[in-house]
């Protein structure tokens, strides 16, 4: 499975298997002289049986088996250039539409898939999330969820008006990561039970390519940009990562466990590929 449009395969979004299931060496980078143009690329040399392709951020990865000639990993790159352009193309395009926040009072930080508008008050102690009030119960997720939080929701952070942009991005981080451990902590403690699971260890992570991983003793890493996406995406990932510690791998039971606890996961996985970019842009690292 792909997650980001072209992007990185499943397994690099939500984490490898342990290390004693895979034997991988750095990727190289190598340059191939093409109909059209140079092409730049990372080979990545392991023990699969097939040649696979990735385009993200980064540019183009190609995954070929260890035993398997150069000159064959350039013609099976030659055969996908139109699709290697293309996605290239298209990933260039979406760095340029991404949000990009302007740390300073009035601008929008996306938050639970809506968004939140900053504001500055020297005297307000810590951080103060305002929530707009609404009658609008209409606007639900796919899995049934109601988002209450509109345009206008404000957050309030214990700063002067004279405060710089790295002081109120640094503080908006902070306070979204604090967001992240408690609402993953709520739902964790909601969704494990259901999967006949504990909620188990769990932890934060920064990670630009992957929104979750669970390692092989069932410890779940969570990507804290996730706290920037709605409920019912957040739920997928945590399900999926759940789901690990039935089975460590990607397999048909995996998925079967997935969709019983997440029926709408297709929908979820279209979503992190197509919306997740827009949002994350260049501002929340």
């Amino acid at each position: 499975m792909r997650s980001l449009a072209g992007g990185p395969r499943q397994a690099e979004l939500f984490g490898k298997l342990p290390s004693s299931h895979r034997t991988t060496v750095e990727p190289q980078m190598r340059r191939l002289l093409c109909s059209d143009g140079e092409l730049q690329f990372r080979l990545r040399r392991s023990r699969r049986k097939t040649i696979g392709f990735r385009v993200d951020e980064g540019g183009l990865t190609v995954a070929a088996p260890g035993w398997l000639a150069l000159a064959d990993i350039e013609k099976a790159i030659t055969s996908k250039l139109p699709w290697i352009r293309r996605t290239l193309a298209a990933w260039s395009m979406r760095s340029c539409k991404a949000a990009n926040v302007e740390w300073q009072v009035g601008a929008e930080v996306s938050w639970l898939g809506g968004s939140i508008v900053i504001e500055l008050q020297a005297d307000a102690g810590h951080p103060i999330l305002m929530i707009a009030p609404t009658d609008d119960l209409s606007s639900c997720s796919p899995s049934g969820i109601t988002n209450q939080y509109l345009a206008r929701d404000r957050l309030v952070l214990p700063l002067s008006s004279n405060a710089s942009s790295d002081d109120i991005r640094l503080a908006v981080i902070s306070w979204l990561q604090g967001e992240a451990r408690r609402v993953f902590a709520f739902r964790l403690a909601e969704l494990a039970p259901k999967m006949h699971l504990s909620i188990g260890q769990w932890k934060l992570s920064s990670a630009r390519r992957r929104w979750g991983s669970c390692s092989g003793n069932g410890s779940i890493r969570l990507n804290w940009r996730l706290i920037l996406f709605p409920m019912w995406i957040i739920d997928y990932v945590l399900i999926h990562e759940l789901a690990h510690r039935h089975e460590m791998n990607h397999g048909t039971r995996f998925w079967a466990l997935v969709a019983a606890a997440c029926p709408q996961w297709k929908l979820a996985e279209r979503w992190l590929k197509s919306e997740a970019p827009k949002i994350l842009g260049v501002s929340y690292d």
